[in-house]
């Protein structure tokens, strides 16, 4: 298999998000300091290796944010800092690009994939103490809470046909996760533990987590969204 990228010496450094493949398998998004070593930009690869060259690029940290399900748009997160971030949407097809969210700064807005209807899933803390899930309309800039718990939002993922959302919140040290989709939010489960890492199978038929406690080693737990069954 021939490699897509390749390091120059350990200075070039590409990065991958669990959701940088293309809806239809045809193009890798990623974050790469090619460029200018002080910057990393976003770059789109085909799986022949070519390459689209670069969507967004500029002095700053760009990380990508998921595709939307019809694979037309891009999310790509813009980082000025730990506290505080910008969203863009990007076309690839034409290199348009727009600036999503508020410009004043001092929020966090993380991306965490699309919902079926071209609305983007986003932990943010826009005028609140705690990270939300929200849904945010990249046309008019609306937002929709989805989840807005007395605490922190702390990792979500959205399936890419964007039809199931899963999400961890941290309460009181421990994680609940919660999961939902168009009908709303289905069920929740309290770990007696942190989850550590999250993500969704692409049709949204299964889930998987990173358990972890002080008690127990660490454990990979599966879960069914429909249900709501679990097995480790």
């Amino acid at each position: 298999m021939a490699p897509l990228a390749v390091s120059e010496e350990h200075r070039v450094q590409h990065h991958l998000s669990w959701n940088a493949w293309s809806p239809d398998g045809g193009l890798l998004a990623c974050s790469t300091n090619a460029r200018d070593p002080a910057d990393v930009d976003v770059a789109v690869l085909g799986r022949d290796g070519s390459s689209a060259g670069l969507l967004v690029a500029g002095p700053s940290w760009h990380v990508t944010g998921g595709w939307s399900p019809d694979g037309l748009r891009l999310a790509v997160m813009r980082v000025r800092d730990n506290l505080d971030q910008d969203l863009l949407v990007v076309e690839p097809a034409t290199g348009d690009s727009r600036l999503i969210t508020p410009t004043d700064g001092g929020a966090q807005q993380v991306p965490a994939g699309w919902l079926a209807d071209g609305r983007l899933l986003v932990m943010s803390d826009l005028g609140r103490e705690h990270l939300a899930l929200v849904a945010l309309d990249p046309a008019t800039g609306a937002r929709e809470v989805v989840d807005a718990p007395d605490a922190s939002v702390e990792l979500a993922v959205s399936s890419a046909d964007g039809r199931v959302q899963v999400w961890s919140v941290n309460e009181g040290g421990w994680s609940t996760l919660r999961w939902g989709g168009a009908n709303g939010r289905r069920g929740e489960r309290v770990l007696y533990g942190v989850c550590e890492d999250l993500v969704v199978s692409g049709d949204g038929a299964l889930a998987a987590y990173l358990r972890s406690s002080a008690t127990e080693p660490a454990q990979i737990w599966t879960l069914d969204p429909a249900t709501g069954a679990t097995r480790l």
